[in-house]
This record gives C-alpha cells, sequence and structure tokens, in this order.
C-alpha cells in the first residue's frame, strides 16, 4: 500500500516532468499556399512569449525569411501566408521561448506565390499527420511523438536543424 508521501513524492515527479517539457509544433501547414491562413499551434515550454520564425533552406543550414509572430502569449497564432512567398519545398519553422528554448516544424512546401518556384519538387504528403480538408493543415496526432516533415517524411518532434 502507498503511502500518502510516497504518492505526494511521484505526483511532485510528474509536475516536474510536464513544467519540463520542450516546445514544439503540434499543427502547422503541410502545404502553404499563398494567400491562405493557417492556424499554427504549439504545447509544451513554460508559458512564456513565443517568437515564430519562417527558415528556408538546407536543413543544416536554415535562414531567416521573416518573423512571424514575437511575443505571442496564446499557444497559436494565425498566419497568412504572403503572396509574394516563394513556391518552395523547403520551408520550416522555428519556435523560440526565452532564450534557450528552440525548436522547429519538419520541413514543409509552398505553392501559388508570385515568385518562380526555387525547387521543382512542391507536392507534400503527410504520413503521421492528418490533412484538413481545404485547409491543407496537418496536425499532429501525438504531440510527444511527430510533427509533419510535409514532404512525407516523418521527422521526431524534437528536431533540431543546425
Amino acid at each position: 500500500m502507498l503511502t500518502l508521501g510516497t504518492l505526494l513524492l511521484g505526483l511532485t515527479f510528474v509536475a516536474c516532468a510536464v513544467g519540463q517539457t520542450k516546445i514544439a509544433f503540434t499543427s502547422v501547414p503541410a502545404i502553404a499556399v499563398a494567400g491562405e491562413s493557417y492556424n499554427i499551434t504549439w504545447g509544451g515550454g513554460d508559458g512564456s512569449p513565443v517568437t515564430v520564425t519562417l527558415r528556408e533552406g538546407d536543413p543544416d543550414d536554415l535562414k531567416t525569411v521573416t518573423t512571424l509572430a514575437d511575443g505571442v502569449t496564446d499557444e497559436f497564432f494565425l498566419w497568412d501566408v504572403s503572396e509574394s512567398l516563394a513556391a518552395a519545398s523547403d520551408y520550416a519553422l522555428q519556435i523560440t521561448q526565452g532564450q534557450d528554448d528552440i525548436n522547429y516544424s519538419g520541413l514543409f512546401s509552398s505553392t501559388g506565390g508570385s515568385s518562380t518556384p526555387r525547387n521543382s519538387s512542391t507536392s507534400a504528403t503527410t504520413t503521421t499527420a492528418a490533412v484538413v480538408a481545404g485547409n491543407s493543415t496537418s496536425s499532429a496526432t501525438d504531440v510527444g511523438t511527430y510533427a509533419s516533415a510535409g514532404t512525407g517524411t516523418a521527422l521526431p518532434r524534437n528536431t533540431t536543424f543546425r
């Protein structure tokens, strides 16, 4: 039989583990269509404001395109994709909370922008996430397992690109 002290100690460990969950995206677009809007969501972290940045390029050398949201205290924001966003298949979102908690989405594609595609591969499917019809938004079904890579590749949720 568990004593009250053992039970409280166990609950304390669970609370500490939950409080130390790394921030991660829970919903990102599989394909971002220029002129459309997407609800970007995340979970984990410590509840302090976050910054969401659009990045592009080689996963080992992502370049910053623009800051999409800064100082967000909710666990979501509405991304209105610019008509001028170039069509490509090498975009990722970065989420930053504080100075030490940084995480990335998987790579995703963009289409419909006014610029010429930089990469001929713009089709995308998701294997570990559901695609919501009419919004092309993928949602990780298990927050702690996978985020959509937008290209049919499953990436662990806490993938860090350098």
